[in-house]
């Protein structure tokens, strides 16, 4: 956010930052509703997995279909992320703060390393505990070779086809990492051209070229994730941006405008399943929706967001998300399936039973792989400065 406002008369444009939410604590608790959302459609998937035609029972068939949709959870995660990297943006009027080496190396130190010690705990675990084939969601991560390490090592493995190895949910980290590659061009770009030309040119190219790869080994790129992105950054500048443009566009009443976004959602679900370029598209639109709902302390997203214990999981949601797949399998392994029960208490046992060990481990994890490397930037809030504290993922 801007750390000034220019025209005393515009102090009511901007969101009122209360205690909690000078860290953005809705965003946090975002990424603690899609992180949880990710583990929940992983446990579902260890018991009834779709890679050996294993489906629920028609008692539980409507529940886990709504479990489905893990893809979109990760599409929000990279719309929340381009909204988080364009607050400091706002608030340094429109420069990256310390230039575009500051930028790279601020973003390598906070992603890479919970990422490395992940893929390293993945490895171990395979070779000692985990690293023979179930029948699970988990076999999409087996075998390992030496060129799925290497492609993950070098953080290619969404351009070649290993993504899947090792640990299944890492190929989001490469599309991001490769993102954040072209973030520095995208500012260029959006001071020289304008805001909605660069959103409307990027979401255009960035579909066209994901549809030309849909059917191709480059399938991983998922290149409409950077449309989406920036979509994440267009709900910034709505929510924070100082222009007129901005403020006008930040009266409209966006809790209404996501709830019928939600609506089309689900109709472009039923009709499109859970694939096709249009939902993506309509998940960009409802992400960004909702962030500028929710930036809003007075409405009812801003209210339910604010929930504590969501958001201090959000605060470790990116420890949550690296972790959690290997620790499924481990504690299914050799925890629940040994007891030999049905398919339905397996899955009872682990979601209510092992989701908080998995959340405990993730805490853990955190603590000593992720919190050390964080960019916490502090700051204050004063009648004539309007700031943010920012440094999640």
């Amino acid at each position: 956010m801007s750390a000034l406002v220019e025209n005393p008369d515009h102090i009511s444009a901007i969101p009122v930052m209360t205690k909690y939410r000078d860290r953005l604590a809705y965003i946090d608790s975002l990424r603690a509703l899609t992180a949880i959302y990710v583990v929940m459609g992983h446990i579902s998937g260890e018991i009834w997995p779709g890679l050996y035609n294993i489906h629920p029972p028609s008692n539980m068939a409507v529940v886990l279909q709504c479990m489905m949709f893990g893809h979109y959870a990760v599409a929000l995660f990279i719309i929340i992320s381009g909204f988080c990297l364009m607050l400091p943006v706002l608030r340094n009027n429109m420069e990256l703060r310390g230039g575009v080496k500051s930028f790279y190396l601020k973003r390598a130190k906070r992603i890479l390393p919970p990422y490395y010690f992940s893929l390293g705990l993945s490895l171990l675990l395979i070779i000692f505990f985990i690293g023979h084939k179930t029948q699970t969601h988990w076999d999409c991560s087996l075998p390992i070779t030496w060129q799925s390490i290497a492609t993950h090592i070098l953080l290619i493995h969404d351009f070649i086809q290993t993504g899947g190895a090792i640990n299944h949910v890492l190929w989001s980290i490469a599309v991001e990492w490769h993102i954040y590659i072209l973030f520095p061009i995208l500012i260029i770009l959006w001071r020289k051209l304008g805001p909605l030309a660069i959103v409307f040119a990027t979401l255009m190219i960035s579909f066209l070229v994901a549809y030309k790869l849909a059917d191709t080994s480059y399938a991983g790129i998922t290149a409409q994730f950077l449309g989406l992105f920036v979509l994440g950054m267009l709900a910034a500048s709505i929510c924070y941006g100082q222009e007129a443009m901005w403020y006008r566009i930040r009266k409209a009443p966006w809790c209404i405008i996501s709830i019928l976004l939600g609506l089309l959602f689900l109709r472009c679900i039923r009709h499109w399943g859970n694939s096709g370029l249009p939902n993506d598209m309509v998940m960009g639109l409802l992400g960004g929706s909702v962030l500028i709902a929710a930036c809003n302390s007075t409405n009812i997203f801003a209210r339910i967001l604010d929930w504590k214990p969501l958001v201090a999981v959000g605060s470790y949601s990116y420890s949550l998300y690296l972790t959690h797949a290997p620790f499924i399998q481990l504690i299914w392994q050799y925890g629940i399936h040994p007891l030999h029960q049905s398919r339905t208490v397996e899955f009872i046992l682990l979601a209510v039973l092992g989701m908080p060990i998995i959340i405990a481990v993730a805490y853990i994890f955190y603590l000593f792989c992720e919190k050390p490397f964080m960019n916490v930037t502090s700051t204050t809030i004063s009648a004539d400065k309007i700031v943010i504290k920012t440094g999640s993922k």
